[in-house]
């Protein structure tokens, strides 16, 4: 219903999908934990690496280019899904 915008004309229907920040992110694992930083900094250098030690779980934009990013070491996110 409100993805939906039908115009002046009867015969136009467009279907309108919006992505936004929703300002909410939430623990996903018991042994996460949250990082603010900048998306330059050597802090995200260092975890967007293949096969790093952390994991980064979701991400939020909280500024111009900085974020806050739930991450778990890749052993306990192993461990986890193992049993």
């Amino acid at each position: 219903m409100f993805n939906t915008f039908t115009g002046g004309n009867t015969n136009t229907n467009t279907n309108v999908k919006i992505n936004a920040v929703s300002g909410l992110i939430l623990k996903n694992h018991t042994k996460s934990y949250f990082r603010r930083f900048h998306l330059q900094s050597a802090v995200a250098n260092s975890l967007f690496v293949p096969d790093g030690s952390i994991i980064v779980l979701q991400m939020l934009i909280c500024g111009d280019m900085e974020v806050i990013a739930e991450l778990v070491k890749r052993e306990d996110f192993e461990e986890a899904s193992t049993t």
